[in-house]
């Protein structure tokens, strides 16, 4: 299956049709789980189930998230957490933004060019709480530990 590496996501996600087409044999757990993507929209959650990962020798059980919408499969922290990737062999994939992405990058060239820019008559007030929460928070060490089986 193809998957993307999301270093930002704390829980792994399919979609409903991935899970239909692969592992319906599996059966769901419910979960009080409550997820957001970075834009703080709910996400509607449908459940999890533990599948077995195999990668270059190490197989283990690890949950993943049941989610309503289409879109890809998610790898996320907790996973790398479990499965030790080999970082050199892995491929990236590279698909039709590539030639956009290099456009934006030339066309911007100045902004993305080697060493520290400069900002001239600009003056920015910077506030800070004093005991501010932290955005990116630990990630869990597993999907059960927050979960509620049945």
């Amino acid at each position: 299956m193809t998957m993307e590496l999301d270093t930002g996501s704390a829980v792994s996600v399919m979609s409903e049709g991935v899970y239909l087409e692969y592992l319906r044999h599996i059966p769901l757990k419910d979960t009080s789980l409550k997820l957001r993507t970075y834009t703080a929209e709910s996400v509607k959650l449908m459940g999890f189930c533990y599948v077995t990962v195999q990668y270059q020798g190490q197989s283990k059980e690890i949950p993943i998230c049941l989610v309503e919408n289409d879109g890809p499969i998610l790898i996320s922290r907790e996973w790398l957490e479990s499965i030790r990737l080999d970082w050199p062999l892995l491929c990236l994939e590279t698909s039709d933004t590539i030639p956009a992405l290099e456009h934006v990058l030339s066309k911007h060239a100045s902004v993305f060019s080697e060493g520290l820019g400069k900002m001239k008559n600009i003056q920015a007030p910077i506030q800070i709480k004093e005991c501010p929460t932290p955005i990116l928070e630990s990630p869990p060490s597993s999907i059960s530990s927050q979960t509620s089986c049945g």
